[in-house]
């Protein structure tokens, strides 16, 4: 197992802990750019199964 979890504790934050959520995005609203720029990294390394090298012109966008 990789980032998945880690990726996805924002979405599951959002549904468990709503106000936790949007206080968290109000102090530090980079954080959900940051993190919408790691799935998109995740998605162009095809979700990092280890048997396929990365996309970079993905990657690059």
């Amino acid at each position: 197992m990789g980032k998945e979890p880690e990726l996805m504790a924002l979405v599951l934050g959002l549904f468990t802990y709503p106000l936790g959520f949007s206080r968290k995005i109000r102090q530090d609203p980079q954080h959900l750019k940051m993190w919408a720029g790691d799935l998109s990294d995740y998605n162009a390394c095809d979700y990092f199964n280890g048997r396929i090298p990365p996309d970079f012109r993905k990657m690059n966008k």
